[in-house]
């Protein structure tokens, strides 16, 4: 949220627009990645519709500088990771890469926001078996090694983040 802050306030947008924005941007995210699957703009539209005007967003405890406004988008990033990095396993790894970083720098992210987000880590855990149990099956998928090792990528981008978080409260 400290950092978050931070970047609002350097492009000079209110902390709750900032949010809002985000929150906004996390709804076009999940969207751009479900549209492969399902292919009925109609109902593309009526699932963007239901996002971006969840009542929850509307509520008076999400409308104050408080770390929960944030965490709805997050864990909405996190998902559409997880799920672009499934869908796109026959892709090349250099495709892939973006879905990766994006995973790790959302997990470091719900990781410093919240306290219980250690309820993050069954859903990245599961996502995480069944995609490499997928990728191991899947006998048109190339570099399997190298796309099961690129997952090494999260997990060094959420340590190097946590260390850094750590260092500078030291």
């Amino acid at each position: 949220t400290p950092l978050f802050i931070a970047i609002t306030n350097k492009l000079h947008i209110s902390f709750l627009l900032g949010q809002e924005l985000l929150y906004d941007l996390s709804c076009v995210f999940i969207i751009y990645t479900f549209r492969e699957k399902i292919r009925n703009k109609k109902i593309i539209y009526l699932v963007f519709a239901i996002l971006l005007f969840n009542p929850i967003t509307f509520s008076t405890e999400i409308c104050r500088v408080y770390r929960d406004g944030i965490y709805t988008s997050l864990t909405m990033f996190l998902i559409g990771f997880s799920y672009s990095i499934f869908l796109n396993k026959e892709k090349s790894p250099k495709k892939q890469l973006k879905y990766f970083i994006g995973l790790g720098t959302t997990i470091s992210a719900l990781y410093l926001c919240r306290e219980e987000s250690i309820w993050i880590f069954p859903f990245i855990i599961i996502a995480t078996i069944i995609t490499i149990i997928s990728i191991i099956k899947d006998l048109n998928i190339k570099n399997k090694k190298l796309l099961i090792g690129m997952y090494a990528i999260p997990i060094a981008i959420f340590i190097a983040n946590n260390l850094i978080i750590c260092t500078i409260n030291y």
